[in-house]
């Protein structure tokens, strides 16, 4: 759906406050804003309405240093790995430019003009890229805007002072995009559009640092969007990508890897990154949960998994990297194993793929969708009973100590679906114990085949 609306790109160089700026006009906390210089590093993109019309925002990594060259002193390895990254940012950040309708050159009120705006707004009117200059951080509005007259040096023809943090002259700017955007569409077209598809699955990837997971997503949604780096935490905010499979639509939320608590310090960046990631299970169906073939699951893999079992969600496990292993590796035998070792989830989907090569990554789609379909299972009351008649024949409820008499299980009856949960409802005394429970679990598990989502089970006395 962003596909078919006008795009408007934030660019500027680091820590203009490009994040917070995307946070307030989209009115969503998407974007992870931090006074570290280069927290942003891919684009984050979302729609925004304003005045009855709606078009897309993207958020860029800064554009740093005169000609966008990253200077900074350190060790020549750091250098290296660092301008690489700086580099991948800046190629995203002029990619979206040249997509864009329209650029918000963001500037600093309080530093004034420097070499890189001067850098930046020259590469714009080169390529004659339709800008206008916010000029942010004019906290103390009526003060500090009468100093923005300075940025009209730059050479564009609208400078409007604002102010991120406070929402400060944020409608003035909305009011002058649309200027530029005569044919952005109304808000009730679009969502007319979205009758195209049967679903929107909300897909969280998750894994520890390095496991491959930005890869995945590029290989998945046939896209460069996430930045793909050896170095651990390249990707430091979790990031949406809508891609259409078939008639389905995907929304992929691909997080920054997480580490043993005892790894993080709790003042960085990371700790902000990792909370952010945790906090994206909430607003997902399914979660995958990529492993490193190529290394030992650890105690950390344990941990996630347990957190997305936590959070109630589909669950599939992708274990990424097979090119690494030897040619005559078991697939099988390697599926068993991780079976074995996740078997809390042991119902959850394990798919053996390559994202480098590509292959069997093709197949994830249709295990998501399989798992969804499960994890949104609703299933009619005389099926249940009918089962619930057989599995008490076969097993009737234990004897209440004491009393010698057993429970009378009445009915069978699904309360919710996303995951699915279910009653047994009973006359008798005391409580029905959660061997008993998860003998219907399993048994509904198998009956109606619900691979791929956890099942609540609850009892209710009568």
């Amino acid at each position: 759906m962003l596909n078919k609306l006008p795009k408007i790109a934030l660019v500027g160089r680091t820590n203009v406050g490009k994040s917070t700026l995307f946070n307030t006009l989209t009115e969503k906390k998407l974007a992870l804003t931090s006074p570290v210089e280069g927290t942003t590093r891919d684009l984050k993109k979302s729609s925004v309405v304003w005045q009855g019309k709606i078009f897309e925002l993207v958020d860029t990594g800064g554009l740093t240093g005169e000609n966008f060259a990253h200077k900074i002193k350190k060790t020549k390895a750091q250098v290296k790995s660092e301008d690489d990254i700086n580099k991948k940012i800046i190629e995203k950040a002029l990619q979206a430019v040249h997509g864009s309708d329209l650029v918000i050159l963001v500037t600093d009120i309080k530093s004034g003009i420097t070499a890189e705006d001067r850098a930046i707004a020259r590469y714009l009117m080169i390529h004659r890229i339709p800008a206008i200059v916010a000029v942010n951080k004019a906290d103390n509005y009526k003060k500090l805007s009468l100093q923005s007259a300075q940025f009209y040096k730059l050479g564009f023809t609208d400078v409007i002072p604002i102010s991120a943090i406070t929402g400060a002259g944020t409608g003035d700017l909305l009011d002058k995009i649309l200027e530029y955007l005569p044919d952005a569409p109304n808000v009730d077209i679009q969502e007319d559009d979205e009758t195209d598809y049967k679903e929107n699955i909300k897909v969280a990837i998750i894994g520890r640092p390095n496991v491959g997971k930005s890869t995945l997503i590029n290989r998945l949604t046939k896209s460069e969007r996430s930045i793909v780096s050896p170095i651990p935490h390249t990707t430091r905010e979790p990031l949406d990508t809508t891609f259409k499979y078939k008639d389905t639509l995907f929304t992929f939320i691909d997080t920054a890897g997480i580490r043993r608590k005892s790894k993080i310090d709790f003042k960085s960046l990371e700790k902000q990154s990792t909370l952010l990631s945790l906090k994206t299970l909430k607003h997902a169906d399914v979660v995958v949960l990529v492993l490193d073939l190529s290394a030992d699951i650890g105690h950390q893999d344990l941990k996630l998994a347990q957190l997305a079992l936590k959070s109630k969600k589909a669950i599939v496990i992708i274990g990424n990297k097979t090119d690494a292993l030897p040619k005559k590796a078991d697939k099988e035998y390697i599926t068993a194993s991780i079976k074995e070792t996740f078997n809390f989830v042991d119902w959850a989907e394990v798919v053996l793929i390559s994202a480098l090569s590509g292959k069997n990554v093709q197949r994830i789609y249709d295990v998501i969708i399989k798992t969804y379909s499960n994890f949104s299972a609703k299933i009619d009351d005389d099926r249940l009973n009918s089962l619930k008649t057989k599995l008490v024949q076969k097993q009737p409820p234990p004897h209440k100590r004491g009393t010698g008499k057993r429970p009378r299980i009445l009915h069978l009856i699904q309360i919710s679906s996303q995951p699915p949960h279910f009653e047994i409802i009973y006359k008798g005394v005391g409580m029905l114990p959660f061997a008993y429970l998860k003998y219907f679990e399993n048994h509904i598990r198998k009956k109606f085949k619900l691979s791929g989502t956890p099942i609540i089970m609850s009892q209710r006395k009568i």
